[in-house]
């Protein structure tokens, strides 16, 4: 390339109007002032064919030049830039458009375009993102988070938890031993009270001449045991006293 040429890009492509005519906006971004004259006979092509020769009278300002042209495909195509030898400027592809949108170029160091708003002989405005997402405030409180509890605090937990334990054990323990004394009064009142109302019967076919008294399935206390073995006892006693006084005396 000729280094007098001012170093030259595609800034913004203009395939898709609703009305008018394309255009494709080139940028000087060197240090020497551009002027149409000195770009005459430089090219514009598509994927197939040169659709514009620069004729040295393009609109320019600020280093930015306006082409008007036909020629570009709107479901996608290439923008190539060549010097009068035929050498590659510049170029850009979109495989795309949409009505009254243009093609724009982010940074002069790289080929990368996005979609936005045409600026004829002005800076790109650079479209923010429409994917980006935002941050809404929200008047829902925030999820308390609690800590996943380690054994240490699970151990600790259960320690703390275990006087409370034994006492609620103590009280239990307590209570059914009252429970046991109750139920043993009330089986000896009971077994007692049986005593009491207890009638034998002995009929005339018995072998035995006469009725004994026999307590089945009678609980009886110790003490009133041993007092009606002794008051037996001294009866019996008295009786055989009784009958050898008897018997001395015949």
């Amino acid at each position: 390339m000729n280094p007098l040429v001012p170093t030259l890009i595609i800034n913004e492509v203009f395939p898709n109007p609703s009305s008018g005519s394309e255009w494709v906006e080139i940028l000087n971004f060197g240090d020497k002032q551009l002027f149409p004259e000195e770009y005459k006979n430089f090219t514009i092509s598509d994927n197939k064919r040169i659709i514009y020769q620069f004729s040295g009278n393009e609109d320019c300002l600020d280093n930015l030049l306006i082409v008007e042209l036909s020629g570009l495909n709107n479901d996608g195509d290439s923008v190539i830039l060549k010097n009068v030898e035929g050498e590659l400027i510049d170029e850009m592809t979109y495989t795309s458009s949409q009505k009254d949108l243009s093609w724009l170029r982010t940074d002069i160091e790289n080929s990368f375009f996005v979609l936005g708003e045409p600026s004829p002989l002005a800076l790109n405005v650079i479209p923010t993102p429409i994917n980006e997402p935002t941050v809404t405030p929200s008047n829902t409180p925030s999820p308390t988070i609690r800590p996943i509890p380690t054994i240490n605090d699970t151990q600790n937990q259960e320690t703390e938890k275990k006087p409370e334990l034994d006492q609620a054990n103590k009280i239990t323990i307590k209570q059914k031993e009252m429970l046991n004394k109750q139920d043993i009064l009330e089986k000896y009142f009971s077994n007692y009270q049986n005593f009491k109302n207890l009638k034998i019967d002995c009929q005339n076919t018995q072998d035995f001449p006469k009725p004994r008294l026999v307590f089945l399935g009678q609980r009886i206390l110790k003490t009133a045991i041993v007092n009606a073995i002794i008051g037996s006892s001294l009866l019996i006693i008295a009786a055989v006293l009784l009958s050898y006084e008897q018997n001395h005396q015949h």
